[in-house]
């Protein structure tokens, strides 16, 4: 029973004992957070410097769009099928996917960090691993999407040269700006194009539209000019030379003569010399008097005239030209003066991390020279 409440007591930890140990062996724990920290320094001034930094990316402002009102109001007026009910040609939520696109595709990026990258121009390699280190430095670059604390996209920077950085990030933005600004110009002349081929269209349309009235209408000539010719050879087998039908017959046949119909009156009752009289002034008549007479014909000429004096062609086209698009002026407008570049080193936090690992090791090996000593005492 002794022996057993012996090794329990030896098993106990005394607080008392360790905080003893700890305090005789504070040399050895101060040389050790003094190593670390002097680790921590050689990493803190050898170490290259790494900035760090971000700027939110926004669709474009109020002001912006408001600077392609007139195409978004042509092309609803103009009504293209591609575009759905209520929807603008051109729109905030829209230009911004875009400019994501172009960005991230990093023809851009690479370009300009071939040119600018002091780091990719000193790299010694074969050409596989120099595709691949700048693959690694284009991931310096990004655009992050919105979190759970921040609803908004933004560019991060992550680069060992603030100068350097500054340049890539500028150059690179102007070149996605201008790429941007042609793509999206190269979309409004697909639409001006479409516009252009719908009027043509219409306009060949309209124009074989009148010309299959025009083929009626000498149709129509030549068989009434037929029948008043057989009326008149009829009336003068009956050597009827006038009118022989009275008044009350003409009022219900409406007296016009230029009619077939007679209500069940003989049409050759009027006689073969107005019969005769009417076929050759019919005859007679050109070509365009022929067709003015016709509502029809008319209504066409009329819609091929509207067609040839339309505007909106014009219209659209002098709005896709006064657009930022073809001015290449900026859209997405992000503010690179905004980007803060912090240098990710921060010294106090080095010294904070490296006294607590220095005193941490430091307790860890006086404790375990302690518990060495111990045990040889208690084997002697």
């Amino acid at each position: 029973m002794s022996e057993q409440t012996t090794q329990i007591m030896d098993d106990e930890i005394d607080l008392i004992e360790l905080v003893r140990t700890i305090l005789d062996g504070k040399l050895v724990i101060a040389g050790f957070m003094a190593l670390m920290v002097t680790l921590g320094l050689v990493y803190f001034v050898y170490s290259p410097d790494k900035f760090v930094g971000a700027i939110p990316l926004l669709e474009p402002s109020e002001t912006v769009l408001a600077e392609f009102s007139v195409v978004n109001e042509t092309a609803a007026a103009l009504k293209f099928r591609s575009l759905k009910p209520d929807t603008n040609l051109v729109e905030g939520d829209v230009l911004f996917k875009y400019f994501m696109a172009e960005f991230n595709d990093n023809d851009e990026l690479s370009a300009v960090i071939m040119k600018y990258s002091s780091k990719y121009q000193n790299f010694k390699g074969t050409e596989k691993q120099k595709n691949a280190y700048l693959i690694t430095l284009m991931q310096m670059f990004d655009i992050t999407g919105p979190s759970k604390k921040e609803g908004e996209y933004s560019l991060s920077v992550s680069w060992d040269n603030q100068a350097e950085a500054d340049v890539i990030l500028n150059e690179t933005l102007a070149l996605v700006s201008e790429n941007f600004n042609r793509d999206n110009l190269k979309r409004l002349n697909a639409f001006l194009r479409a516009l252009e081929t719908r009027i043509n269209d219409q306009k060949e349309e309209a124009i074989s539209k009148i010309k299959v009235a025009k083929q009626s209408i000498d149709l129509e000539i030549q068989v009434h000019a037929l029948f008043l010719q057989e009326q008149a050879q009829i009336a003068r087998v009956l050597k009827l030379a006038d009118n022989a039908i009275g008044a009350n017959d003409m009022k219900n046949m409406g007296g016009v003569s230029v009619s077939m119909q007679s209500d069940n009156i003989p049409f050759y009752l009027r006689g073969y010399k107005s019969i005769e009289t009417e076929r050759d002034l019919l005859l007679k008549r050109t070509k365009e008097q022929r067709y003015i007479s016709d509502e029809k014909y008319l209504a066409l000429v009329s819609d091929l005239t509207k067609l040839e004096n339309d505007v909106s062609y014009g219209q659209f086209a002098a709005a896709v030209e006064a657009s930022p698009f073809a001015l290449n002026t900026a859209v997405m407008e992000v503010d690179t003066q905004f980007l803060e570049l912090k240098n990710s080193k921060k010294l106090p936090l080095i010294l904070v991390l490296t006294l607590l690992l220095g005193g941490l090791l430091g307790v860890v090996v006086v404790l375990v020279r302690k518990g060495f000593e111990n045990n040889r005492a208690r084997n002697g």
